[in-house]
């Protein structure tokens, strides 16, 4: 189950929705965005994003990718909250990405209908090497380079981390705060 939030600098939504070619101002009408203010993404609100997921959900892990992760990660691990880092590479995509297909082939990967993150999950192309392993990249076939790919990145990695060699996590379903009107299989 993913519960994707997506945040874009609020000032110019839609010239950045009309440079992109998705509808951005529809989508924050609609709650599927997060404009921050500013014409640059503002930190602050994506540790607010977070702290909310926090008290919502038992959230046994925050993971970053390490090369972007300090003007967020920082501050939350600082004040107690269970970040971790993780690289994106051959190492870490690759078996993640095969659970990934797994889900969304069996049909089982449940997403609320997110818009956004169904358009990220269009814009990937995946690279396979000599040995079979692959990674996510922005297709070039498109020839747009301003394809996003964020929200299925960070799916990966979320899948990276809970597939781990770790106690398994509570299920949604246990929780007070589920509500199967955010299901939607993909």
């Amino acid at each position: 189950i993913l519960l994707p939030k997506f945040f874009l600098p609020g000032d110019d939504l839609r010239a950045r929705g009309d440079r992109d070619g998705v509808p951005y101002v529809a989508w924050a009408e609609q709650g599927h965005v997060t404009p921050t203010p500013g014409n640059a993404i503002d930190y602050r609100a994506v540790e607010a994003g977070i702290r909310e997921f926090c008290d919502f959900l038992d959230v046994r892990e925050i993971a970053f990718d390490i090369a972007y992760s300090q003007p967020v990660a920082g501050p939350l691990g600082d004040e107690g909250f269970p970040v971790t880092t993780l690289r994106q590479g051959w190492v870490t995509q690759s078996p993640a990405l095969n659970e990934l297909e797994r889900v969304i082939v069996e049909r089982k990967l449940i997403h609320g209908g997110h818009p956004a993150l169904r358009w990220c999950f269009g814009n990937v192309a995946i690279h396979t090497d000599s040995a079979g392993n692959r990674t996510m990249h922005k297709g070039k076939s498109h020839g747009d380079k301003n394809r996003r790919i964020d929200g299925a990145v960070a799916s990966w990695m979320a899948v990276s981390r809970a597939a781990a060699d770790e106690p398994a996590p509570l299920s949604i379903y246990a929780s007070d705060n589920f509500d199967p009107a955010l299901c939607t299989i993909f």
